[in-house]
């Protein structure tokens, strides 16, 4: 019929056109139903080559999305060249000490070009164009190639654009997010304010990544910073944009645009095209808003700063948890945090409930930095603990003494070992755990003051002027968290000085107390060990710097500073005290009373007598003290520093020895002193040579221990109650020659009667 039908048709256009005019409506009627044939004819070929035309936009869009991928890989190699190339010219520069401003090679950053972030908007145009024109195909025949192809590059395009919308970082980019989100609005169909939650759930979800790795918070910030400052320049720009796509013509034609361009003229026909050649089709929003509600972006905005701030809070959470060892990184890290938000003022109102995140962070830290702080001074009160009971143990203490490989000295060695003796109950790993404590101890004290010095520092920073990209300003707002800064360092300052002389006090106090009960029964080892301690702490714990740390930190004058030496001085010499009375006491003392009880029976004889030079037969020269009482004296000296069958001899170097060295001698020397006055009382025979000789004798033993004291010549105390009995002593030039005799002998042997001797 229709071959029939046209050619009758060729036959009437020529009878008509012999017949008419140029008037004729005949003419006029027939053109048009041959041109409605036209048409019928150019639809028909239009919808039988329908699947071709499809496989071919779909192709192009296929390479045209691979040209893009190209495309940003080639910009991101280009930006990374660029990137070490200048970074290589900063280090030539500064190796030849040129001056040059690095702040350009540190913060270098390319965007996008233009020409590739348009790519993306004519890439969505094209998919947006094939659902348009082929919305039967894509909707009803989802087996057929074409369409499983199309979809599956959408879902590429898709992603593309979600990898890019989460790694801009930069407010450069602020166009180039623009075209991602007009991309993503056509090529999926979505309504403005679902385009925008969905940019932010994507750079949300990326953001929790980055939280969980080691990048500082000023990155993390920036990041945040860069998204509000993205969502803000799409919503001021997206009622304009949009209406510049519904309202697209002339060179706007989306057709024209893309490469549906060559295929126009095949497209099929619908009531948008205007002509048989120029095909026009429009993106229209006819069912969503061109704009975003205000309350709906303030809602989402709102939605995406309290998880921001909780992220941002776990973040400091799980840093603080792994710094909590060390006070002073505790500070370093309030002081990245700090500094991070004063680079972005405008981020220190992220909502943390009813604060801002700043002044709760502040809060935050200062709680558990008071808490740690408290703990570490808090640890001289296990330390005096561990003491203590150990002290009290006195198996404990000689299985250990007595299974070191070196003595107990003062200078103590690295092979000397504590172990069992300064273990914790139950923890049979640790060695010289009092010691170990010791060292660490005074690390925290010395970390509490550079902590203390970081604060300060930190509380002066935050007022200084950074450079920043972010225009808001609030003055009074760091002023305010420097005052806050400034409270919280009086108040550590106070709290430690309070914690330590505390604990410091207490255990003086305890340790004086355990003195007095312990005076009696309790060993020489045991009391060598407690020395040791109060060595060893003074050593450690250095609090004259303590002090002086603190106090330029503090608003108030230190009003009770503890002088640990003066705590330990009288506890070491009380401590001297109680080895040698109980040494001398339990041997000595009935010793040296039945020596001078014996020396004048008339059984008793010396050879010491020998050896004398004899100026007349009256006046005889000792030269050196009796060999019994020298054997007395070397016996105690001996007695004094060993116990258990270790050696203590340089313990008693110490300045705290000298009292009691000096009360000990005294107390030899009243001993003789004592025993005369018993014989002027007895009135024994002054006439007798062998009684004078004896006399003598104790008189060098007097004058030999007088030089303990003094190497200087005695003063007239020192003979008088032995001139009362023996005339001759009366002469002050023998005494002199006597003196100097026995200083001789001193001299020559006085090393061996350590620690007695000078």
């Amino acid at each position: 019929m229709n071959e029939i039908t046209s050619a009758e048709n060729e036959q009437l256009m020529k009878l008509a056109f012999k017949r008419s005019d140029y008037n004729s409506k005949s003419l006029s009627n027939l053109s048009k139903f041959n041109a409605h044939l036209s048409k019928i004819q150019a639809e028909k070929v239009q919808e039988e080559n329908r699947p071709v035309i499809l496989r071919n936009v779909v192709h192009d869009l296929n390479y045209s999305l691979i040209t893009l991928k190209h495309n940003l890989v080639s910009e991101l190699q280009s930006s990374e060249e660029n990137y070490n190339t200048l970074n290589d010219f900063s280090a030539v520069s500064l190796n030849n000490q040129q001056s040059m401003d690095l702040d350009e090679g540190l913060d270098y950053y390319q965007t996008v070009s233009t020409p590739v972030s348009n790519a993306f908007v004519l890439l969505a145009k094209h998919i947006y164009l094939i659902r348009y024109l082929f919305q039967d195909e894509v909707e009803n025949q989802p087996k057929l190639f074409a369409v499983v192809k199309y979809k599956q590059l959408c879902g590429e395009f898709n992603n593309l654009l979600e990898s890019n919308i989460i790694k801009l970082k930069h407010e450069a980019d602020s166009d180039f997010i623009l075209n991602l989100f007009v991309s993503y609005l056509i090529a999926n169909d979505l309504c403005p304010i679902d385009v925008l939650k969905k940019i932010l759930e994507k750079r949300l979800a990326e953001f929790k990544s980055l939280v969980t790795t080691k990048r500082p918070f000023q990155e993390l910030l920036n990041y945040v910073f860069v998204t509000i400052q993205f969502m803000n320049f799409i919503q001021s720009r997206v009622q304009v944009t949009i209406s510049r796509l519904q309202n697209a013509i002339g060179s706007s034609n989306w057709v024209q645009q893309t490469s549906f361009q060559k295929w126009s003229k095949w497209l099929y026909k619908n009531p948008t095209l205007k002509s048989d050649n120029d095909i026009q089709v429009q993106y229209k929003f006819e069912a969503y808003s061109d704009r975003i509600d205000k309350g709906d972006f303030a809602d989402t905005m709102k939605q995406l700063k309290i998880n921001v701030s909780q992220l941002l809070l776990d973040k400091f959470n799980a840093a603080f948890d792994k710094s909590s060892e060390n006070l002073t990184d505790l500070v370093i890290l309030l002081r990245y945090a700090l500094i991070s938000f004063k680079h972005f003022t405008s981020l220190s109102t992220l909502p943390v409930g009813s604060d801002n995140i700043v002044d709760y962070l502040i809060e935050r830290w200062r709680k558990e930095f008071l808490v740690k702080l408290t703990s570490k001074l808090n640890e001289f009160e296990n330390i005096g603990h561990l003491i203590l009971e150990t002290f009290g143990n006195e198996e404990l203490i000689n299985s250990i003494v007595n299974s070191s490989s070196e003595s107990c000295l003062y200078e103590f060695d690295d092979d000397f070992s504590m172990g069992e003796l300064l273990q914790f109950p139950g923890d049979k790993s640790s060695n010289d755990q009092v010691f170990v404590l010791l060292d660490a101890f005074k690390q925290d004290l010395k970390s509490t003051g550079n902590s203390i010095d970081s604060l300060k520092t930190l509380s002066t920073l935050v007022l200084k002027p950074l450079l920043s990209i972010d225009d808001y300003e609030d003055d009074d707002f760091w002023v305010q968290v420097s005052v806050k800064l400034k409270d919280i360092l009086s108040e550590s300052v106070n709290s430690s000085i309070s914690i330590l002389n505390k604990s410091i006090s207490t255990f003086f106090d305890k340790i004086s107390s355990l003195l007095e009960e312990s005076k009696s029964g309790v060993s020489n080892t045991r009391i060598f060990y407690m020395i040791r301690i109060l060595v060893q702490l003074e050593e450690k714990i250095q609090l004259n710097e303590f002090y002086e740390t603190f106090s330029t930190h503090s608003n108030t004058s230190i009003d009770t500073r503890i002088k640990l030496s003066e705590l330990i001085e009288p506890l070491l010499a009380n401590y001297f005290k109680v080895i040698v009375d109980s040494i001398f006491n339990a041997k000595y003392a009935s010793k040296l009373e039945k020596l001078l009880e014996e020396r004048f029976k008339p059984s008793k004889d010396y050879v010491e007598f020998m050896l004398w030079e004899n100026i007349s037969d009256e006046k005889r020269i000792p030269t050196t003290s009796s060999i019994e009482y020298s054997e007395l004296l070397l016996s105690f000296c001996s007695d004094l520093i060993s116990a258990s069958g270790k050696n203590y001899s340089n313990y008693f170097i110490l300045p705290s020895f000298e009292k009691v060295r000096q009360e000990t001698v005294k107390l030899l020397i009243s001993k003789l002193n004592g025993y005369i006055n018993t014989l002027n009382e007895t009135k024994i025979d002054a006439n007798d040579g062998t009684v004078n000789s004896k006399l003598l004798l104790t008189y060098a033993d007097c004058l030999f221990t007088n030089f303990f004291l003094n190497t200087e010549v005695p003063g007239e105390e020192s003979h008088t109650k032995f001139a009362e009995i023996f005339k001759p002593l009366a002469d002050a030039d023998y005494r002199k020659q006597i003196t100097y005799s026995i200083l001789e002998n001193y001299k020559n042997q006085s090393l061996i009667y350590y620690p007695l001797s000078i």
